[in-house]
């Protein structure tokens, strides 16, 4: 017997001998809260809607986090973001995306994902809120990163039709799981679901994975697995909001 087989009947055996718990988001904050300026966790338009109230509380986070407000030394990071906060700013927001929640660990559906982009159309930082409007954070893109990026649908397809032959997409979103695929928000996997009903992955580095199996979740379990791995390009990684293990096969 393989040890998947192995570790699928004990999953099994737990399945219908231990009952099943329900999985639960972290809660949202309350809105009195939000809207308190002397709350840390104070946003000037709780859970915003057009891009203008989002830009609020952008600006509103990045003064906060990495500008006048910021009780640490900045860094470079902190010197390029305040850029935008500038009376004639050199770097712009050139999208604003939303990125599907499959963590536990914060309370919404979607985050906001925002790219800057300098005044030569280089993508130079990647940020995002929660839908509350609260910072999330951020990072800094090099330029060797900003040409390989898969930062936007056109660049996806084209990745993962160069690898497989495909009848056509299905579906496809930004997603965010907190782990090695898709590791923050502001660093997310793209999830491609073909017509022919194989969902793929594609990691901000141009990584692609194919879903092979999905199986049930035991604690610390995933370390056992990876360690029986016989094929270096196989991956296996939690997916916290329907509790399962995804095991993905790297195409390239």
């Amino acid at each position: 017997m393989t040890f998947y087989k192995f570790y699928l009947v004990i999953a099994l055996c737990l399945i219908f001998c231990i009952p099943n718990q329900a999985i639960e988001r972290r809660k949202p904050l309350p809105l009195d809260e939000l809207r308190n300026p002397k709350s840390p966790s104070y946003v000037p338009i709780p859970y915003p809607k057009t891009r203008e109230e989002i830009v609020v509380d952008l600006k509103y986070a990045i003064d906060l986090h990495h500008g006048s407000k910021k009780t640490t030394k900045r860094d470079d990071k902190d010197e390029l973001l305040m850029k935008f906060l500038a009376p004639n700013p050199i770097i712009h927001i050139s999208e604003i995306d939303k990125v599907q929640n499959r963590t536990i660990d914060f309370p919404d559906d979607f985050f906001f994902l925002i790219i800057f982009t300098d005044d030569m159309g280089n993508k130079v930082a990647s940020l995002s809120l929660e839908a509350s409007g609260l910072y999330v954070g951020g990072m800094r893109i090099k330029k060797t990163e900003s040409a390989t990026a898969m930062r936007n649908q056109v660049a996806a397809i084209k990745t993962l039709s160069s690898l497989v032959n495909t009848s056509g997409v299905k579906s496809m979103e930004r997603i965010f799981m907190a782990n090695r695929i898709a590791p923050y928000p502001f660093l997310p996997a793209w999830e491609i679901t073909t017509l022919d009903h194989v969902r793929y992955y594609l990691d901000e580095n141009g990584k692609v994975f194919r879903l092979r199996e999905k199986m049930p979740h035991i604690q610390g379990i995933e370390n056992s697995i990876a360690s029986s791995e016989r094929n270096p390009s196989e991956i296996v990684v939690h997916d916290q909001l329907n509790d399962e293990l995804l095991v993905l096969d790297g195409l390239n």
